[in-house]
């Protein structure tokens, strides 16, 4: 699992089992991604765990 959002972020995602872009991402960076999550900020990557592993919150 990869999580991303500028274009520099591109082949990381493409390349990962699970790319996943944030919402405010850059366009190439949610092209290549396979799924998009929430926006970054605030608490974007945070969020994102809560909803992948709710189990763990």
């Amino acid at each position: 699992m990869a999580i991303g959002d500028g274009d520099n972020d591109t082949a990381m995602l493409a390349a990962a089992g699970m790319g996943i872009a944030m919402a405010n991402g850059s366009a190439n960076a949610k092209a290549a991604a396979d799924r998009t999550g929430p926006d970054a900020e605030p608490h974007g990557v945070a969020d994102l765990c809560r909803e992948l592993w709710p189990e763990a919150f």
